[in-house]
């Protein structure tokens, strides 16, 4: 796996093409964070990771919002120690 050790951040992660990457990173061994708006989304999509055997986290994220995407980064860091995506 090529991002084994690795953590990655998804911004629109919870629909489309935001969850494929989700899915694709977390195949090749990344730790994903699933940062979108809609947290209900984040979730499913961060529990589906999980389920399947991969490290995920859902974080409900407004990439317009300054302040929520500093919230985010620094929740990512606490639960996994670094961001490398």
């Amino acid at each position: 796996m090529r991002l084994e050790g690795k953590v990655a951040i998804v911004t629109g992660g919870g629909h489309g093409i935001g969850a494929a990457y989700c899915e694709g990173l977390a195949k090749e061994g990344a730790a994903v964070a699933v940062a979108e708006l809609d947290a209900e989304a984040a979730r499913a999509v961060a529990e589906k990771l999980e389920k399947d055997g991969h490290r995920a986290l859902a974080v409900a994220t407004d990439v317009a919002n300054e302040q929520s995407t500093k919230e985010m980064a620094a929740r990512v860091l606490r639960a996994y120690g670094r961001i490398d995506v």
